[in-house]
């Protein structure tokens, strides 16, 4: 994300390759338009229908998982965190929707027919002002965007009594996917002894994740290592803190993995990303 605000996109891809489990620092509106999908938050896994929206908070792993035969439509709002905090007033935080520990927290709403209609309206004004170069756009964007947002945090408190959640994940799967939530942190924890724990095959164990998550657990395991990573340094943690946190024996193995993913150095991605 390179704005301090917001950003907003309209994709429709055919023939689209596969997107990696991943997450950012930044909150995401997903608002899913045509085409055949799932979409994994966190091990849990929707399957969309069109106009369905999902609420991603920073830091969660999620992605998409695409039928490439058709093509596959959606809009995206990339959001600040701090911009959207400065927004909030007492009363009425403009991040509920993403709040986990809101009761019976979802992060998908199935609007309705008329819910649907005001969700285009509102991203086709922000794309229009969010690119135009008219007097007073970003003026324009801006209130578009704090109205939008309250619309939409409406339509999830009305909505939260009745939407289910639509997680298609093997039992198996979630207790693994709690079991790593839990224990990321040990420097002993290996698929091996994930495997053992469950008392399965390696093979079978990575033969579910990849059929469910479309990666290895292994890979998994990693990923919730460098969120939880990313998450300490951008809030000022020290990188001999956080490896200690994360699953690290030393130094230099956390700097090596922390490189490689996000191609900056522990303290350099502080520095960028520090909030």
């Amino acid at each position: 994300m390179n704005k301090n605000t917001f950003e907003v996109f309209h994709y429709r891809d055919t023939n689209m390759q596969k997107v990696a489990l991943h997450h950012h620092l930044f909150y995401e509106v997903y608002y899913f338009l045509d085409g055949i999908a799932n979409y994994n938050i966190e091990g849990r896994i929707y399957k969309l229908n069109p106009y369905d929206i999902l609420f991603i908070s920073p830091s969660k792993l999620h992605h998409p998982v695409i039928d490439s035969s058709v093509p596959y439509e959606r809009m995206v709002l990339w959001i600040n965190k701090a911009y959207i905090n400065s927004l909030s007033v007492p009363g009425a935080d403009l991040t509920l929707c993403f709040d986990a520990k809101f009761t019976g927290h979802n992060n998908l709403i199935r609007p309705t027919a008329e819910q649907q209609k005001l969700i285009s309206k509102r991203f086709r004004q922000l794309t229009a002002e969010s690119y135009s170069s008219n007097f007073g756009n970003e003026i324009s964007a801006s209130a578009i965007f704090a109205q939008f947002m309250v619309e939409l945090n409406r339509m999830f408190i009305q909505a939260d009594s009745v939407q289910l959640p639509r997680n298609t994940a093997s039992e198996f799967i979630i207790k693994v996917l709690n079991y790593i939530d839990t224990n990321f942190p040990d420097p002993n924890l290996t698929v091996e002894n994930i495997a053992e724990s469950f008392f399965v095959s390696k093979y079978y164990l990575s033969h579910q994740f990849n059929q469910m998550l479309g990666t290895s657990p292994y890979r998994y395991v990693v990923l919730k290592r460098m969120q939880k990573a990313s998450l300490m340094l951008s809030v000022g943690q020290s990188p001999s803190e956080v490896y200690l946190a994360c699953g690290y024996r030393d130094y230099s193995s956390f700097y090596r993995a922390f490189k490689s993913e996000y191609g900056l150095s522990p303290s350099e991605y502080s520095q960028q990303y520090r909030v």
